[in-house]
C-alpha cells in the first residue's frame, strides 16, 4: 500500500512538473514572439526612415 501511495505521488509530482515545463515553455514561446514582433517593427521603421531620409536629400540635391 506505501508503495503504491508512493508511486502515485511520484507521478503526481512528474504531471505537475510536465504542466510546469509545458507552461514555462509557453511564456518563452510567447517572449520570443513579442521580442519577434518588436525587432521586425523596429526594421521596418528603419527601413521607412532612411527612404524617407534619401528622398528628402534627393529633393534637396545635396544625395547623389
Amino acid at each position: 500500500m506505501l508503495l503504491v501511495a508512493s508511486l502515485l505521488s511520484a507521478i503526481r509530482r512528474s504531471n505537475s512538473d510536465l504542466t510546469f515545463s509545458v507552461i514555462s515553455c509557453k511564456n518563452l514561446l510567447r517572449k520570443l514572439s513579442l521580442l519577434f514582433i518588436y525587432m521586425a517593427s523596429f526594421v521596418v521603421i528603419c527601413c521607412v526612415s532612411r527612404d524617407m531620409f534619401m528622398r528628402a536629400t534627393m529633393s534637396v540635391g545635396l544625395y547623389t
